[in-house]
């Protein structure tokens, strides 16, 4: 708005510009020339101008409040943040003389414009080709600077909380935010609060996190507070609803993304995929940080596979950043699965049964499994005439249930004439087995029983099948 500067202003940005103005010191020739120069531009060459928010608009958004990493463990900066919010408050607020408060401003601040024409004086002494120099000062006690001095005592004594661990002092600045839930929960009014923290966990340990989360928790729960946590901590990210993550990571250009599930979901969608997640037992971190998630269809090869992993690499898949998941017969892991591939853009690998091939029906149907890119041999692997169990020869299971489930009948220990038996009494091997070795052995056994032994024999080279 050329009419709002000063002639020193205009020739400024004239000369920034390169817009040619007369001789002269009258300052209107020079805001015609401006005038005529911006009525000629084209609207694309021009950005909004930051505006001063009205009052009455301000009064309406929530009040904001930091908590920095850096006063993390500082039990006297974060009060001093809390006596700060809250004084903002009670100026805003309250029924105080906030027009006596306005006019007392206003009036300092014509005192120091009095005492500041010194220092504009000097400027010009000192350097001539400066026109004009104007300091512009406002005072406004809405936004006030809170000093705050706490005298800790100790067994009767003067205690420096600087010398203190920061054990203790994370506890004090617990003691802290628990008592702020509190002045937040008697702050409830026509403004809203939104507080944030920087990194609130660091150096705190597993109960302390616990704690704090609960206490955070309590806070956002307020219809009046907003709370967002910046966070490494994978106990806080479990422990919130999926939709409330939002992750920030760095891409192979080192520029941010920004992932959250939330974006693309619909809450009811949403709800769905967090539920079957923990009934899958897959964390937040897990579906935001692993590298990949395999996908298998049972509870044998669920408790089978880490143990091969391991004898295989020398790792483990936690180590690895790999998640097992087990689709347990039920369609609604494919919905995770889409998330994963298409939201989230994580790596997935199928092992399912071979009987998939031929079936139209069931989790996993061929017609899904090419919607989404898996191939075979490059992220989809089958196993076993039908399924896992059947994939290991008659002497590999004689010898695990000889090891793991010996006979307790008459009838002697586990034979592979016994094994060929079951396998051609029912496509269904798996069901034999279990039937066998609860009739021989008088007890309860179950699937992930069978792949937990099986797992065990293969850290002494055996058990495990050429083409797994």
């Amino acid at each position: 708005d050329p009419d709002s500067l000063s002639i020193n202003e205009l020739r400024s940005h004239a000369s920034n510009l390169r817009i040619s103005l007369p001789g002269g010191t009258a300052k209107q020739p020079i805001l015609d020339a401006v005038k005529d120069w911006l009525s000629v531009r084209p609207d694309s060459e021009f950005i909004l101008r930051w505006m001063e928010l009205d009052k009455d608009i301000e009064k309406q958004l929530p009040r904001y409040t930091e908590f920095s990493a850096s006063a993390a463990s500082d039990p006297e900066q974060t009060i001093k943040t809390i006596a700060n919010r809250e004084t903002r408050r009670i100026l805003q607020d309250e029924q105080l003389h906030v027009e006596a408060l306005e006019t007392i401003g206003k009036e300092i601040d014509l005192t120091i414009q009095e005492r500041v024409t010194h220092i504009t004086r000097r400027i010009s002494a000192y350097c001539p080709d400066i026109d004009e120099a104007i300091v512009n000062t406002s005072v406004d006690f809405r936004q006030p600077a809170v000093s705050v001095g706490i005298n800790w005592r100790r067994g009767g004594r003067d205690y420096d909380l600087r010398k203190a661990g920061d054990g203790r002092r994370r506890r004090i600045t617990l003691a802290v935010h628990e008592a702020d839930h509190e002045v937040l929960a008697g702050g409830t009014g026509a403004r809203s609060e939104f507080i944030a923290y920087d990194e609130p966990d660091t150096h705190l340990d597993h109960a302390a996190q616990r704690a704090l989360f609960d206490i955070l928790a309590r806070q956002g729960s307020m219809e009046h507070v907003q709370v967002l946590a910046a966070t490494h901590s994978l106990s806080f990210i479990d422990k919130v609803e999926l939709g409330a993550v939002i992750q920030f990571r760095l891409n192979a250009d080192l520029h941010t993304e920004v992932n959250s599930v939330a974006d693309s979901s619909e809450d009811n969608d949403l709800a769905f995929i967090s539920k079957i997640c923990a009934g899958l037992g897959v964390r937040n971190s897990a579906l935001l940080t692993e590298r990949c998630f395999l996908v298998v269809e049972g509870e044998t090869e669920h408790a089978a596979l880490p143990w091969f992993f391991q004898h295989l690499t020398g790792s483990s898949l936690a180590a690895s950043g790999i998640t097992i998941l087990n689709a347990k017969g039920s369609g609604s892991v494919c919905r995770v699965i889409e998330t994963l591939l298409c939201q989230l853009d994580r790596q997935v690998v199928l092992l399912i049964d071979s009987d998939v091939k031929h079936s139209s029906a069931g989790v996993f149907r061929p017609p899904w499994l090419s919607d989404y890119g898996f191939k075979d041999g490059h992220n989809l692997f089958y196993i076993g005439d039908q399924e896992f169990e059947d994939a290991f020869q008659d002497a590999t299971w004689t010898e695990v249930l000889n090891e793991a489930f010996a006979p307790t009948d008459d009838n002697g220990d586990w034979t592979q004439v016994e094994i060929q038996l079951m396998r051609d009494k029912n496509k269904k091997f798996s069901r034999e087995l279990e039937t066998a070795v609860r009739r021989r052995c008088k007890r309860r056994v179950s699937k992930p029983d069978l792949g937990i032994a099986l797992g065990r024999l293969s850290v002494s080279g055996h058990g495990i099948p050429p083409d797994l």
